[in-house]
């Protein structure tokens, strides 16, 4: 499944929307995002990224309510699983 973070949504709560509408329930009933990720990091990915001011440019990879996530810095977010 792949999603696009909407301009008005940060990458977390993007990941956590994404998530749940796999997962068929709403994003308060999933755990707590930052026990998988620094939310500051991923924010820091995309929202850097778009300005221009982000020091990496490689996708962050990781384990949340079983299913592997993969945020890219345009936004881009894939969930296997």
């Amino acid at each position: 499944m792949t999603t696009i973070l909407k301009k008005s949504e940060s990458p977390a709560t993007a990941v956590k929307r994404a998530v749940a509408a796999r997962e068929q329930c709403a994003p308060s009933q999933l755990g707590t995002l930052a026990y998988a990720i620094d939310i500051d990091r991923l924010n820091q990915l995309v929202t850097g990224s778009q300005s221009g001011d982000v020091e990496s440019t490689e996708p962050i990879s990781f384990s949340y309510c079983g299913h592997e996530i993969r945020v890219e810095p345009s936004g881009t977010i894939h969930i296997d699983n």
